[in-house]
């Protein structure tokens, strides 16, 4: 697989991002997971995500248990890996209830964390197994 990025944007089937003069992305929460979720897939993990839906009664997750799930459950079965994910924007606050969950992961001694646009390169590089790169 090559790397997703051409000409200097990062390419995924969701959008197409260009870096700041700083060398962070800007890309809304949702354009986020969905570039995530692609460069996973292109990489062979199994991607788990709740999608909202809006009701009457605002934006609802169907889901029974405690709120503030995270965002992304990827697994790669060649590697045995696990990662569990909260997605941020560059100013996006993990809640209470994000973070205890992420607390209750990392004490299973599951992979946890929280990403951020700016952490694209890297995020590229993991779910790759280091195969591609994106150059700043």
């Amino acid at each position: 697989m090559g790397s997703p990025r051409r000409n200097g944007r990062v390419v995924t089937r969701a959008a197409t991002f260009d870096p700041t003069p700083d060398g962070a992305y800007t890309m809304t929460e949702t354009q986020f997971l969905e570039a995530v979720l692609d460069v996973a897939l292109r990489f062979g993990w199994r991607r788990a995500h709740f999608r909202p839906a809006r009701t009457r009664r605002g934006w609802r997750t169907a889901m029974s248990g405690d709120v503030g799930f995270p965002d992304v459950v990827l697994v790669h079965v060649e590697t045995g890996t696990l990662l569990v994910r909260e997605l941020k924007t560059a100013v996006g606050k993990v809640t209470d209830e994000q973070r205890a969950w992420l607390d209750g992961f990392a004490a299973c001694e599951v992979d946890t964390g929280v990403w951020r646009p700016r952490d694209w390169p890297m995020i590229v590089t993991q779910l790759s197994g280091g195969r591609a790169r994106v150059a700043r």
